[in-house]
């Protein structure tokens, strides 16, 4: 299931390369090449290790109890959604000069720490009744999750959030591989086959930078 979803994926990449490709070679004003991930691309060249840290552990765990959690959620999926956004919140205030590595393990921290208290005292009936409504609209929630998922890495390529055709090219690989995590995380059940999936989905394209740019 899990290498089976992947492999549809990337076979879906495939098809939005040679989509934007063609579509460049007819209208001009849809060349991408204007932007880059730079500064993922500057990190790959000056610390690796954090590099590989940020790409293959924080940003699978993080994204997917951000964005998949809500789909067809259990009661400790409810609970790590929110734990997930008031981490993601908190990590917007850590002062800059905090070394990288200290801030990854209080954010890790901090996320175990709200999710056992959240489990603790929210009561699991009194969240019952959201979460059959959010299953009842899994589909809805499945698209919207996915879309903002790709928006959310558009700042990957701008320091200041826009949108335009080009950009919108660059994130269409996100929208889709938010499709297949939430598919992942709909058939398995658990938001660990997601993080997994998406870690996967990282590595491919982390080692192919890596030996172009070390």
């Amino acid at each position: 299931m899990l290498y089976r979803s992947l492999l549809w994926l990337f076979g879906i990449y495939f098809l939005i390369g040679i989509t934007k490709l063609i579509l460049s070679a007819v209208f001009p004003g849809l060349e991408t090449s204007d932007y880059s991930q730079s500064g993922i691309v500057e990190l790959l060249r000056t610390n690796s290790f954090k590099a590989a840290v940020m790409i293959l552990i924080v940003a699978p765990v993080i994204e997917e109890c951000m964005f998949r959690t809500l789909l067809k959620p259990s009661h400790f999926d409810a609970v790590l959604f929110c734990a997930s956004w008031l981490v993601y919140a908190a990590a917007l205030f850590i002062p800059e000069d905090v070394h990288w590595l200290v801030r990854v393990l209080f954010l890790f921290i901090f996320l175990g720490c709200l999710t056992y208290v959240g489990i603790q005292l929210i009561n699991p009936y009194k969240l019952r009744h959201l979460r059959v409504w959010l299953s009842k609209y899994y589909i809805v929630l499945w698209i919207l999750t996915s879309i903002a998922f790709g928006l959310m890495h558009v700042n990957n390529y701008v320091t200041v959030f826009t949108l335009n055709l080009p950009l919108f090219f660059h994130i269409l690989p996100r929208i889709a591989s938010g499709f297949v995590f939430g598919y992942i995380k709909l058939k398995n059940k658990h938001i660990v086959w997601s993080m997994a999936a998406h870690t996967l989905n990282n590595l491919v394209p982390f080692i192919i930078l890596s030996l172009l740019y070390n």
